[in-house]
């Protein structure tokens, strides 16, 4: 999960709202205050160094400065009126949660004595001679840059428009990302999302966009619907095509104050042979007018050397999504178990759902299925500030094997609370899991740190990779020997598992459909965690388990059936 942080363009729509000629340059000679009343160089100006002009900086992407006295005096009255209302420092994240990276808030103390500094008349004091200060801005010197939007202009009949583009870069090798940097092309640009789409999704990529004209095509959730199609699974199990089960792979985001990421030593994340990479830009016209961006751009260092470790982002998904109509407060959960021979280190963690949201929580469950860390807690939900929350390098959210993931979401579908569309708010409807503004998603991003592993490559077959599990199978191959091997793909394991229905002659359908509720968490677990689906399967439903793989192992010496498997580029003993 790459680094941005998230910090103030929306200010500009708080802080400015009502601030016109009334509020003055700060005059402390007409103001009578008590002796001990805070100043501007005693206590102020260390607090928004602190806290502010990380965001607000001349120069910088947000459209007003707070380095010196006069930029803080002249909008102190609304800046504190956002401090108190808690949005900025724009940070969603409870403090009780994890003990995340570069917090961003102002102590109970501290709002107190901004308040106090502005009643008592906004005081000077005296200026130690402390120089004006500029966020230091790391060095970055990109290998590969590329502009995004070409000349596209946001459509001007929606406050928010969300559009994809796709780069004009094409990745003969697998490369590796150790840096990124995303410049905003103009002010209604309000975040960026850079994604890298595998190979196997490109034609679903080009279909999406040929179906718009001009430059990109309309996206809300992502560059793709990533939805796990149970009927693509059963009609791949029935001879069909085989379904996409890859998600997005994050590579970037920017919001403002965003700083440009570079990756720890020895960590990278992977862009595939044949990948191409899709940005996902958010244009926010309130109060203005669109501009033609020509301006917005991705800067890249990319390398061929093979990191140790490859920085991966999984989502946490609740998917079967059901809020009825008319629900104040309607929580939806999922539980996804995690197997797997390795731990998981989660190291970054962050939030999404659309604009019914309230509330999402993710947590970790032990063995006993019993919360036991709080991973991630937005307690009040705003989709337009999305932030991606980092833990400390050396005390990352570990999940052992057997332990769980559960996220919850919270929405409110009260009438109170819909979209106005032409001036008219919409009535309360049942909704569902959906890419659209007006459905809804409940994810609980986590970025990963895994031990580096070669991809197959292009052209491999779906089980490359998987010839010692099955020579530790030998002469009594099992499908098991796929389900539990840590080099099997999911496309690989659902290979299989079509190749023995065939085997049996279709006769091992009822043990497969015995085992369905566990086998589709089972599966959803490893789609989303990676983990070792053998290990779920015995572990969440052994009985199950065992009927189905005793039904498929009988039939593996029919006629036919090594080819079958061999399709897969699984070789059975003879």
């Amino acid at each position: 999960m790459t680094k941005f942080r998230s910090c103030a363009v929306a200010a500009a729509l708080v802080f400015t709202a009502g601030c016109g000629d009334d509020v003055g340059d700060n005059d402390s000679d007409a103001v009578v205050a008590p002796s001990d009343a805070p100043t501007y160089f005693g206590a102020i100006k260390t607090l928004v160094d602190d806290n502010c002009v990380s965001c607000h900086f001349e120069g910088g992407e947000t459209p007003f400065s707070l380095q010196t006295l006069a930029d803080v005096s002249g909008l102190a009255e609304v800046a504190l009126g956002s401090i108190e209302a808690g949005r900025m420092p724009p940070w969603r994240a409870a403090d009780d949660c994890q003990p995340y990276l570069d917090r961003r808030g102002l102590t109970a103390d501290e709002i107190a004595t901004f308040r106090a500094w502005v009643e008592g008349g906004k005081l000077e004091g005296a200026d130690t001679g402390e120089p004006v200060f500029v966020p230091e801005l790391a060095a970055f010197e990109p290998t590969h840059s590329a502009p995004v939007a070409n000349g596209y202009l946001a459509d001007p009949s929606s406050p928010d428009d969300y559009h994809c583009f796709i780069l004009d870069f094409d990745f003969d090798e697998d490369t590796y990302l150790i840096g990124s940097r995303i410049s905003p092309g103009n002010s209604t640009v309000h975040h960026v999302l850079a994604y890298a789409i595998g190979p196997r999704d490109i034609d679903r990529l080009a279909e999406a966009d040929a179906a718009e004209p001009g430059p990109g095509y309309t996206c809300y959730g992502g560059p793709l619907d990533f939805a796990i199609d149970g009927d693509g699974f059963v009609g791949f199990l029935s001879g069909g095509d085989m379904p996409s089960f890859e998600f997005p792979g994050q590579l970037a985001g920017w919001a403002p104050g965003g700083r440009p990421t570079i990756y720890p030593e020895g960590v990278a994340t992977r862009i595939e042979a044949g990948s191409k990479i899709v940005v996902q830009i958010h244009y926010n016209l309130v109060g203005t007018e669109p501009v033609v961006d020509n301006e917005t751009s991705f800067d890249m260092i990319l390398t061929s050397d093979e990191p140790e470790f490859l920085g991966v982002t999984r989502p946490v998904a609740v998917q079967s999504l059901n809020i009825e109509a008319g629900d104040p407060s309607s929580t939806q959960t999922a539980i996804l178990p995690y197997y797997g021979s390795t731990e998981l280190e989660i190291h970054a963690v962050s939030g999404h759902m659309h604009m019914l949201g309230t509330q999402i929580v993710g947590q970790r469950l032990n063995a006993e299925r019993e919360v036991d860390a709080c991973v991630l807690d937005i307690p009040d939900w705003d989709f337009n500030w999305q932030d991606t929350y980092y833990l400390p390098t050396d005390d990352p959210v570990i999940v052992r094997s057997g332990e769980a993931l559960q996220v919850s979401c919270t929405y409110d579908n009260s009438a109170g609370n819909q979209a106005v569309v032409n001036g008219e708010q919409l009535a309360p409807r049942d909704v569902r899991w959906g890419d659209g503004s007006l459905d809804e998603m409940c994810i609980m991003y986590v970025g990963l740190r895994v031990p580096f592993t070669p991809s197959p490559g292009a052209g491999a077959a779906l089980c490359a990779g998987t010839e010692d599990c099955m020579a530790e199978c030998g002469d009594s191959p099992s499908l098991d020997c796929i389900y539990s091997c840590d080099a099997a793909s999911i496309d690989c394991q659902l290979c299989a598992t079509r190749a023995g229905l065939r085997c049996s002659d279709f006769d091992c359908v009822g043990s497969l459909s015995s085992a369905g509720a566990c086998l589709s968490r089972c599966i959803s677990s490893n789609i989303m965690l990676t983990g070792n689906l053998g290990m779920c399967l015995a572990s969440e439903c052994a009985t199950a388990y065992e009927a189905v793989t005793s039904c498929v192992d009988a039939a593996l010496g029919a006629d036919g059936c090594a080819a079958e498997f061999a399709a897969c580029g699984v070789s059975l003993a003879e």
